[in-house]
């Protein structure tokens, strides 16, 4: 949240379905739940804060 209140245009976050079983960087990535309850606290922050988040879905994931 400190970054979306320093004003920072775009967060880097890993999301992986079991990061247990992630082949690298499991321990600092998050699960789809947890990455929804990440973005729905954040939404909330950028609103009091009088930013504006992109609507759910708008980001495309990519391919490694």
């Amino acid at each position: 949240m400190t970054d979306l209140a320093a004003g920072a245009d775009g967060l880097i976050v890993e999301v992986h379905p079991c990061p247990e079983k992630a082949m690298s960087d499991g321990d600092q990535s998050l699960t789809p739940a947890a990455f929804a309850e990440m973005m729905r606290v954040l939404r909330a922050f950028a609103e009091a804060a009088g930013r504006t988040l992109p609507a759910a879905g708008a980001a495309r994931p990519v391919a490694a």
